[in-house]
């Protein structure tokens, strides 16, 4: 619809350099990301566009979120890649969508 919208929501935590993977029309999966106060984050939160509500997911990520590229949606998985220090593939995971 190219429209653009501001939600004004709190994350639990300041963090930059997430990934986000959009489940439905209301709801969005932020990714890992970095803190200053607490490095390469791990979480998963679940953002409702609808509500203007974020919960964190009790699933981790396996690995830091600091280094993760955009993730693929496959029906109720996604494939979330991260790291690939210079001159090597990134690594790879899946997760399944709850």
């Amino acid at each position: 619809m190219d429209i653009w919208e501001t939600i004004n929501i709190r994350m639990p935590t300041k963090i930059e350099c997430t990934a986000c993977l959009q489940l439905n029309n209301v709801e969005i999966l932020i990714l890992g990301g970095f803190s200053s106060e607490h490095g390469s984050v791990k979480s998963v939160c679940r953002l409702d566009t609808d509500k203007n509500t974020i919960i964190t997911v009790d699933k981790q990520l396996e690995q830091p979120g600091w280094s993760i590229y955009q993730p693929i949606r496959q029906g109720r998985h996604f494939h979330l890649f991260y790291g690939g220090e210079e001159g090597y593939p990134p690594h790879h995971s899946v997760y399944e969508l709850i």
